[in-house]
């Protein structure tokens, strides 16, 4: 029953993607000049500041896992977890939004972690990242007067941020989407002290999130908005392009509903430059996942060590 929506929707993120890059190069085309000036970091210093602030987004993802993983009686050491993170990252290229954890999950499996530990941890991920980029994005935008309302609004996104990410609320969408799923063991059913911890990591990431996009894009010189517009959008662009279902990591959607929000002039060439962002990403990636397997050699030798039994093994 399965197999035909997935041809289709294979068929479609296809389509999706050669019409996205026949876009792409039409834009380079009709405008060269503009872009090529465009392209000219005028503060590169701000350029390094993004990548180095990129590497932050992979530590607090990982303490997010050790959090969550604590909340449900898995104990997991920070390092070992940044270490699955990392070489993770080239899960986050294949179409789908579940692989990245997928792949985390798989790795982790191996320490004796309990499936449905691993299967809840996803899910909060999951759930909670669109909530609070979704929330915290709409706070930025009122309170920097980008919504209507102003302060109004953005006290209005604060208290819904509060009411959505609170347990009776939360474990009423955790409870839907697991049942979508088929999480193992259904929703989790967590204190209100591990919501908050939560909830505390996950605004920590989109935040070093939005200002490492920020950074990124105020390094060309630009005419933008203020830097928490900026932020704001970038947050909003970013979660709906997540749920974007035909766009693998959001590519397209996300640079479109970006430009469309922001609303500046020259909506092209600018649609290129927020695009290029995803190469500094890459960079970072490439960076980390090279650690990744560094450190998973060095493990791989410590444990295969004469006199190392299993106690080493544990690394958690």
């Amino acid at each position: 029953m399965t197999a035909q929506p997935n041809r289709w929707m294979r068929i479609a993120r296809t389509l999706y993607l050669l019409t996205l890059a026949a876009l792409l190069v039409w834009v380079l085309a009709g405008n060269r000049d503009q872009i090529a000036e465009l392209l000219r970091v005028q503060r590169p210093w701000l350029l390094v500041a993004a990548l180095c602030t990129s590497f932050g987004q992979l530590a607090l993802n990982a303490s997010f896992w050790v959090r969550a993983l604590a909340a449900m009686g898995e104990h997991v050491g920070w390092i070992r977890v940044l270490g699955v993170t990392a070489r993770s990252v080239p899960a986050r290229y294949v179409p789908g939004s579940v692989w990245y954890a997928v792949s985390r999950a798989g790795m982790l499996r191996s320490s004796d972690i309990s499936v449905r530990a691993l299967s809840v941890t996803a899910l909060l991920e999951s759930v909670l990242t669109v909530i609070v980029s979704l929330a915290v994005g709409a706070v930025l935008l009122g309170f920097s007067g980008h919504l209507p309302g102003e302060e109004l609004t953005g006290t209005v996104w604060t208290v819904g941020l509060a009411v959505l990410v609170s347990p009776p609320v939360l474990n009423r969408v955790l409870g839907w989407v697991a049942r979508r799923r088929g999480t193992p063991g259904g929703a989790p059913r967590l204190s209100w002290r591990d919501y908050r911890a939560l909830v505390v990591w996950m605004i920590a990431f989109w935040s070093l999130s939005a200002t490492t996009f920020t950074l990124y894009l105020l390094s060309f010189g630009l005419d933008l908005p203020a830097p928490a517009v900026i932020a704001g959008v970038f947050l909003v662009a970013w979660a709906i392009g997540f749920l974007t279902p035909i766009a693998p990591q959001g590519a397209g959607a996300f640079e479109i509903v970006f430009v469309a929000l922001l609303g500046v002039s020259g909506a092209g060439p600018l649609a290129v430059i927020v695009a290029g962002y995803r190469a500094l990403v890459g960079i970072r990636d490439a960076l980390a996942f090279a650690w990744g397997a560094w450190r998973g050699r060095v493990e791989t030798a410590r444990l295969n060590a004469p006199g190392d039994g299993p106690a080493t093994s544990a690394g958690r």
